[in-house]
């Protein structure tokens, strides 16, 4: 199938891109009729994620309306992943899950990896060094405030609701010398996404990319890639190791009541210690709530918390 022509969005030539490239793997003569692409992308799904292969059936039917086969694109896109039904499901590829911690001799291989390249790429590694310290949500870096006067960083909660029931923004307090680190970290993200020239989800799935690519020649073998959101895991660990009491661990991983915190960090995995402080405002907003026990009464579960006054 031709590459397409006219002006197209990223989006449709990131879609005509994955089409080639299936067309040249599975039809190599360029001969390819409805059936035989039917073929292909059936058998790709045994060896794909669901939205590995969703993405793919979505590009195939992209190019054929790009050609005009409407028919065919209908078709295409009213497909059904073979491996979701009932029969197949046990022989889908398993998504590979987030690494729940990172190791310090891990970070030092990652680092120095990312420096030996011929261009190294100083927005990843700026990146890095913002979760690494902050326990940050990647879509949270985009709206830091650094405040020079007192060394102090704002971040606006990404997981924040307007009934105040979720995320919870949180001021963090650095020495000069962390503070000055973190703030030119910052800067080199902002030039990242200004070349770019892409939003800020985009420009961050760049990174995200990047770090999936160097984690996987680091550690090949490894079922649990090493990603940003392993560095928020660790920064649990650690604050679960600190002596910090549960409303300042929760504040500081910007969680709106202390039952979240199961969700992130185990004690056994802490590596190091927190090197900053945060607000007291900050720690007052957290929702002193503590799961106590479950009790059945007519058959249901009903939980109960204890609120501190």
């Amino acid at each position: 199938m031709p590459m397409p022509t006219k002006n197209i969005s990223q989006s449709e030539r990131n879609k005509a891109l994955i089409a080639m490239r299936f067309y040249r793997l599975h039809h190599p003569t360029g001969k390819a009729d409805l059936v035989s692409t039917q073929n292909a992308l059936s058998n790709l799904s045994f060896h794909l994620v669901k939205d590995a292969w969703r993405i793919q059936r979505n590009a195939i039917a992209f190019m054929f309306e790009n050609v005009g086969q409407y028919d065919h694109a209908r078709v295409i896109h009213e497909m059904k992943n073979p491996v979701s039904l009932p029969e197949n499901r046990h022989l889908q590829k398993k998504k590979r899950g987030d690494c729940k911690r990172v190791l310090e001799t891990e970070h030092s291989k990652i680092v120095h990896y990312i420096l030996k390249r011929n261009k190294p790429n100083w927005a990843l590694l700026a990146v890095l060094e913002v979760v690494r310290e902050t326990g940050v949500r990647p879509c949270e870096i985009d709206k830091m405030t650094f405040n020079a006067d007192n060394n102090s960083l704002d971040v606006i909660s990404a997981k924040k609701t307007e009934d105040g029931l979720r995320g919870l923004d949180r001021t963090f307090y650095f020495d000069t010398g962390q503070f000055n680190t973190l703030t030119a970290a910052h800067e080199a993200w902002k030039q990242h996404k200004l070349l770019s020239g892409s939003d800020s989800t985009k420009a961050m799935k760049l990174l995200q990319d990047q770090l999936a690519r160097v984690t996987k020649a680091l550690f090949p073998r490894r079922k649990n890639r090493i990603t940003l959101k392993s560095y928020r895991h660790q920064f649990g660990s650690n604050l679960k190791a600190s002596g910090w009491s549960r409303q300042e661990t929760a504040a500081a991983m910007g969680h709106q009541s202390v039952n979240s915190l199961s969700l992130y960090g185990n004690i056994r995995n802490a590596s190091r210690l927190p090197e900053f402080s945060v607000s007291r405002t900050s720690v007052m907003n957290v929702r002193n709530t503590v799961l106590k026990t479950y009790k059945p009464c007519s058959d249901k579960l009903f939980l109960l918390t204890v609120h501190a006054k």
